[in-house]
């Protein structure tokens, strides 16, 4: 595989090309009055075989082989969003998006026209909205007129504000025109049996909801009941002629909800109650891509997909009595997902599309249920987008754990961690279950072996586990029990005595990780910020540097902004000072401790360090002054969120992952090292890991590097990475106290291969060992005879040894 020459790296050709694939959210699934399917979404796999951003299924599920043909050609830009797909009463088929759409060579702004085959209907050209230009909001009348809502001034050159009806051509209906009714967005339009029309929105006057004449007119029989602070995405009409609406309502009296009925004049119908037994329930309705209905069903009751608080059931779809109280009999699956889209079929049937809905046995986020809830396993399509990496680690043996969104790897299925061996190919001897986690955010190997993973969870399961090292659930583990943390955890690192500081993105806690572990440790009072806590950096010592966004707890009154030390007890450390600390516009994102105690800082600040631009990298003596010896001169200015991720060459050199798919290396003094350019990802870049040999691993949601096909895992070899010598390891590795009481700290080659600690006496019995998953380390020996013992760092290179005593 060739690079560019003036790249100075290049993939690896040792290590074999990944590919990721992992279930693809779906914007919308539509039904047809045949019985058929469309779905919408950006898949890079589906049943034909090949990517796609519309297929179709038959009534019986299958694929629609013809169809599917006609359309492969629709092409969509990176800026455009394509939402939405209405099936006229011709049989054609609109679609709805909001920017360029293309289809073998024919391009059109915002929709398209598509006859029933899938071929395009070239004589339908609507033009394009104006202002800012968002015109995806639709319906379809009975005589094939379209109605469009959005945010506009005008459409195709006529003057229309944010609501316009096209003719069946595609040309501006002029008999059909609002005013300036609408003076904000519109964000749904449903139509009444008699013609006029129900619009929804964020407009005032009226506020949220109105109704028009099939003029376009307002309706002077309609009044809206709500404030001008109202903001509508959903309406429906009973059969009754009774109005359901959706949204962030307000009303006169300060009484707000997100789900209201309205008598056919505009009145707040109060006889709907939207309880659950004598509890008020909580939950709020969007329209994600206008296809999302309220969906009637004939005994009167209506389903929902609803966004629920963080301590109630994750129901995709709720249903509701025609008094507003919740059918609790009604079986809809629970996810942690996402719904986009819900209509009925002719067949009564409720096809949903979402994301990461995650439900078993299954690849795909687009899913038909019975009336009352039950799952349609017939209907069970292939729809995958490519895969990402966002968390890596090194094992002791070679092999490497990488873990992100992903089910299949290289043709294996997995879920969401995979086992790599050195030349790339997969380890099938590690196997995650397919029921913990729909996305891993990060890992840690412990000393033992076992594997700690943090990530997205189904339901209200705990988001955090425990595997054992061949990848099977560790039973003991029973996630985090703090008061405060509870299954909320955003962030964790281990301490150097093999017990976990986990977060929850405002509180600290410590956990043990014998026994059953996830116990709160008691003798650690649980710190808690007043900011944002995303950074944790272990320290040899057991405190631990803690880093985000805002003010933390102040010591003496004396406010500490972005990066704190604390103490092995939980307590603020007031010893550790930083320049930083006194800006209020700081953020710290990565934290990465050298072996000479330095602490190199990737995140963002405005202040003047060192000079008058803000920037993404620095670095700080061990007390927390700024390191003077170190600028940072990056080719970008940063921002916040801008690091990723933080490695540490053997020869000090610093490998920055950052936002805008971007892998940068500086010199040891800051300086960009322009020896490494830019290896041409075209992703995202989460995490980079320096191997015991020195090659580069990269993980991200990339799909090519230097225009070859690698996805999410992509190994560099590049000039000045070679492996440290055992003398550098050597000055390396350093352990304190000596003589030692009860614990004995050690500093490792954080650049080597993860080794085995073992402590021998004087006959040469091991009476100790352990694997050393971080460079902080922390050994107990009080346990031990007083004594002279010979410390043993086996790396993989060679033993490092040190001569220690224990009283």
């Amino acid at each position: 595989m060739a690079a560019h020459a003036s790249r100075a790296q290049t993939l690896d050709p040792s290590f074999q090309p990944t590919t990721l694939y992992a279930s693809a959210p779906v914007t919308a699934a539509v039904p047809q009055p045949d019985g058929k399917r469309l779905v919408i979404g950006n898949f890079a796999r589906t049943d034909a075989g090949s990517s796609a951003f519309l297929v179709r299924y038959n009534a019986d599920n299958s694929i629609d082989q013809a169809f599917t043909n006609n359309v492969a050609g629709l092409r969509v830009l990176l800026s455009t969003t394509l939402s939405n797909v209405r099936v006229l009463p011709s049989g054609k088929l609109l679609l709805v998006g909001d920017g360029t759409l293309t289809l073998n060579g024919v391009t059109r702004q915002d929709l398209m026209l598509l006859n029933a085959d899938g071929t395009l209907d070239s004589s339908f050209d609507a033009g394009t909205a104006s202002g800012t230009g968002l015109a995806r909001v639709s319906a379809v009348q009975a005589d094939g007129k379209i109605l469009l809502g959005g945010t506009f001034s005008s459409y195709n050159g006529v003057a229309r504000r944010n609501m316009v009806r096209l003719l069946a051509s595609g040309a501006v209906d002029p008999s059909f025109n609002p005013g300036t009714v609408f003076n904000t967005a519109v964000a749904d339009i449903t139509f009444q049996t008699d013609g006029r029309i129900l619009v929804g929105g964020s407009f005032d006057a009226p506020a949220g909801v109105a109704r028009l004449l099939s003029t376009g007119a307002l309706d002077p029989s309609f009044t809206s009941p709500f404030t001008a602070a109202a903001a509508v995405t959903m309406v429906g009409l009973q059969p009754d002629g009774k109005i359901l609406v959706g949204g962030a309502l307000y009303f006169a009296s300060s009484s707000s909800s997100s789900f209201v009925r309205l008598l056919p004049d505009g009145t707040h119908d109060i006889t709907f109650t939207n309880r659950i037994g004598n509890a008020t329930y909580t939950f709020s309705i969007t329209n994600r891509n206008d296809v999302t209905d309220f969906v009637m069903q004939p005994n009167g009751q209506v389903v929902v997909p609803l966004i629920f608080s963080s301590s109630q059931p994750k129901e995709l779809l709720t249903r509701f009595n025609s008094d507003g109280t919740r059918d609790a009999t009604f079986a809809a699956p629970a996810s942690f997902g996402t719904v986009n889209s819900l209509q009925q079929q002719i067949n009564g049937q409720l096809l949903i599309g979402g994301s990461y809905f995650g439900l078993p046995n299954r690849r795909n986020s687009a899913v038909a249920l019975s009336p009352d809830g039950g799952i349609d396993t017939a209907f069970n399509p292939l729809l995958l987008k490519l895969g990402s990496m966002r968390s890596m680690v090194q094992q002791p043996n070679g092999k490497v754990l990488a873990a992100g969104d992903f089910d299949e790897v290289n043709g294996v299925r997995v879920n969401n961690i995979a086992r790599f061996n050195a030349d790339g190919s997969v380890d099938p001897s590690f196997a995650v279950p397919v029921s913990l986690l729909l996305t891993v955010e990060k890992l840690v190997l412990q000393p033992d072996g076992k594997v700690l993973a943090i990530g997205l969870a189904p339901g209200l399961n705990n988001n955090m586990i425990r595997l054992l090292p061949n990848g099977s659930p560790d039973n003991t583990w029973l996630g985090p029990r703090g008061i405060n943390i509870g299954n909320s955890v955003s962030q964790f690192t281990l301490r150097s005595d093999g017990k976990i500081y986990v977060t929850n993105g405002s509180v600290l806690e410590l956990l043990l990780t014998n026994g059953q572990g996830g116990i709160v440790e008691t003798g650690f009072y649980p710190f808690e910020a007043n900011a944002s806590i995303l950074s944790l950096l272990p320290l040899p010592d057991g405190k631990v540097l803690v880093g985000g966004l805002g003010q933390f707890l102040s010591s003496n009154s004396t406010p500490r902004q972005a990066l704190v030390r604390v103490r092995a007890d939980g307590s603020l450390d007031p010893t550790f000072s930083s320049p930083i600390q006194s800006v209020a516009d700081t953020e710290v994102d990565e934290l990465l401790l050298q072996p000479d105690g330095k602490i190199i800082v990737g995140g963002f600040t405005s202040a003047t360090y060192p000079s008058s631009v803000p920037y993404g990298l620095f670095r700080l003596l061990p007390t927390g002054a700024a390191d003077n010896t170190f600028t940072a001169n990056l080719p970008t200015s940063g921002g916040y969120g801008w690091v990723k991720g933080l490695a540490l060459q053997p020869n000090g050199r610093v490998l920055v992952a950052a936002y805008g798919n971007i892998l940068l290396r500086t010199m040891n003094n800051g300086s960009t090292d322009t020896s490494f350019g830019n290896a041409g990802f075209d992703g995202p870049v989460e995490d980079v890991l320096v191997q015991p040999d020195g090659k580069i691993l990269v993980a991200g949601g990339f799909a090519t590097v230097d225009g070859q096909p690698v996805t999410g895992l992509a190994r560099l070899t590049a000039s000045n990475v070679l492996h440290v010598g055992h003398a550098q390891t050597e000055a390396r590795t350093q352990a304190w106290p000596v003589p030692a009481y009860d614990m004995l700290h050690l500093s490792l080659d954080a650049s080597a291969q993860p080794p085995t600690v073992e402590l021998l006496d004087n006959l040469g019995r091991i009476v100790l060992t352990q694997r050393a998953a971080q460079p902080a380390l922390t050994l107990p020996v009080q346990q031990l005879k007083a004594g002279v013992y010979l410390l043993r760092v086996n790396y993989a290179h060679g033993p490092v040894t040190r001569r220690v005593v224990v009283e």
